[in-house]
C-alpha cells in the first residue's frame, strides 16, 4: 500500500463529486491575473477552449512548468492515469508541498519534469485562450482533491 493510499480517501471518479468540487473553486478562490498565475510552481484551474487540438479538456487542472509570452506548458493532471495521480500525489506528499512557497516548488516541478507521463498530460496551451475565461490559482490541497476526482472532460474539435 502507498503513502497516497492510506492518507487520501479512496479514489472515486464521480463527475457529480468532480462538478461540486469546481463550483466550490469557483465560490471560494478569487480569480488571479494571467501575469500572477503561469509562473513555474503554480497549480492553476480555468475553462478552456482549445485554438488547435482536435480533442481537448474544457476543465484542465494545470501543473504549471515554464510559460513564455505566448504559450504555457505544464502537466495537465487530468490526462493522468489512476497509477499516474497515484505515483504524483506519493511524490507531492513525500515532499510535503503543502508548507512550500511557489520558489520552492520550482525543483520538486523538475523533478516531476521527469517522470514518465502519458504524452497526452504534457500540454502546450495558448496563453490567450487559457486566459480568456477567469483563472484560479489552487493550493495543494486543492490539486490532491483533483487527482482524486475524474474532472476531465473531453471535447472534440471537428
Amino acid at each position: 500500500m502507498s503513502l497516497a493510499d492510506t492518507l487520501v480517501p479512496m479514489f472515486n471518479p464521480s463527475k457529480s463529486q468532480a462538478n461540486e468540487l469546481v463550483r466550490g473553486w469557483r465560490r471560494t478562490k478569487k480569480a488571479v491575473t494571467a501575469t500572477t498565475a503561469f509562473l513555474p510552481g503554480n497549480f492553476i484551474y480555468t475553462k478552456y477552449v482549445a485554438l488547435t487540438p482536435k480533442t481537448y479538456d474544457i476543465n484542465p487542472v494545470v501543473i504549471i512548468i515554464r510559460a513564455n509570452k505566448h504559450h504555457v506548458f505544464g502537466i495537465n493532471v487530468n490526462w493522468l492515469s489512476r497509477f499516474e495521480k497515484t505515483k504524483l500525489m506519493n511524490f507531492l506528499i513525500s515532499k510535503d508541498i503543502q508548507n512550500k512557497s511557489r520558489l520552492e516548488m520550482i525543483p520538486i516541478i523538475r523533478a516531476i519534469r521527469r517522470f514518465r507521463f502519458t504524452k497526452k498530460a504534457y500540454r502546450l496551451y495558448h496563453r490567450k485562450a487559457l486566459a480568456k475565461p477567469r483563472i484560479y490559482k489552487l493550493d495543494a490541497k486543492d490539486l490532491f482533491d483533483a487527482l482524486m476526482h475524474n474532472m476531465r472532460t473531453e471535447v472534440n474539435n471537428d
